[in-house]
């Protein structure tokens, strides 16, 4: 895209600018009635735009991703955060420690106005939520932020409209994190890693993957043709601690059972595990009492008991 193209949208007006000449990044912004604009930095271009662009010193909201040749696949991962100063936070992330990711989006207000410290706790939150509810990218954090306590109406259409120019901008700059659908085709590969791809509806239920992610677990699992769930190796439990209800129906002594005989290790399957139900594999990865045939979705959000259903007409 050359420096400076403005595409249009319906009555908004989108800058793209890629500045070759001065950073190997590139940025987008609203040049009417906007009020966000959003910088795209590969990682190894931080140091250089921080320093050059101390209007980023301002409150905001960011994403840190893993992007595989710029593009976003099944193994990209986003970290979202809030921060009275983006450059000081971007920077707190940009250590070796933190060698995950290589790709920061930083968004600030595109005026003289800052967020408010409401604003970028709710926003925040907002994306967090809709990443988290979606399925269809992994969280890097299991932290999920609180977000404010209070916001006004107007301050809520304030932040309607934000989200909306953020949206925007991300999907422009090739990001589509908040429209992303996932699913696999009947030999369970995807259809040239693309993004947006639907479980086909002669999908056998037995070839479909079922999610769990529920109170932080990230666990994925098969449904045997006799009825029981087999959870994928890799799976993860919650970890929150065990419910009361987990305790009082036994399933505690199965926990502590599949922990002993290596199946479970700080709370991550080491192997495949075939369980007697849906909902016996759900509370395990659940560490509470769950209904299984509601808890296990497909990428799409589709439930267990609705595969069931469908296949059972």
């Amino acid at each position: 895209m050359i420096r400076g193209e403005i595409l249009r949208s319906k009555d908004i007006y989108v800058v793209m600018s890629n500045e070759d000449d001065y950073f190997n990044f590139k940025y987008a912004g609203y040049n009417s009635n906007g009020n966000v604009i959003a910088y795209y930095v590969p990682r190894d271009m931080i140091n250089v735009v921080l320093k050059e662009h101390t209007n980023l010193s301002s409150s905001g909201v960011y994403l840190l991703l893993n992007l595989k040749n710029n593009h976003i696949n099944y193994d990209t991962k986003v970290y979202v955060g809030q921060a009275k100063n983006i450059i000081k936070r971007t920077n707190e992330h940009n250590r070796i420690q933190e060698n995950w990711w290589n790709l920061a989006i930083l968004i600030i207000k595109n005026n003289d106005i800052s967020f408010s410290s409401d604003e970028i706790l709710y926003l925040e939150k907002y994306m967090y939520d809709l990443i988290y509810n979606s399925n269809n990218i992994e969280l890097y954090s299991d932290h999920r932020p609180s977000g404010a306590s209070k916001i006004s109406l107007r301050d809520n259409n304030n932040f309607t409209n934000d989200f909306q120019d953020i949206d925007m901008l991300i999907r422009v700059l090739g990001l589509p994190i908040f429209h992303m659908r996932h699913s696999y085709k009947k030999n369970g590969q995807s259809n040239n890693n693309s993004i947006i791809k639907e479980v086909s509806s002669d999908e056998s239920i037995f070839n479909i993957i079922f999610y769990c992610k529920s109170r932080n677990s990230d666990a994925k699992a098969t449904l045997e043709k006799d009825g029981r769930l087999k959870v994928i190796k890799g799976s993860k439990v919650s970890k929150k601690e065990f419910s009361s209800s987990f305790k009082k129906q036994g399933f505690l002594d199965k926990y502590l059972d599949l922990e002993k005989n290596k199946v479970i290790k700080n709370g991550v399957f080491c192997r495949d595990y075939i369980f007697s139900s849906p909902s016996s594999a759900a509370a395990i990865v659940y560490k509470s009492s769950a209904n299984g045939k509601t808890m296990w979705k497909d990428i799409n959000g589709k439930t267990l008991k609705e595969h069931l259903e469908k296949q059972n007409k």
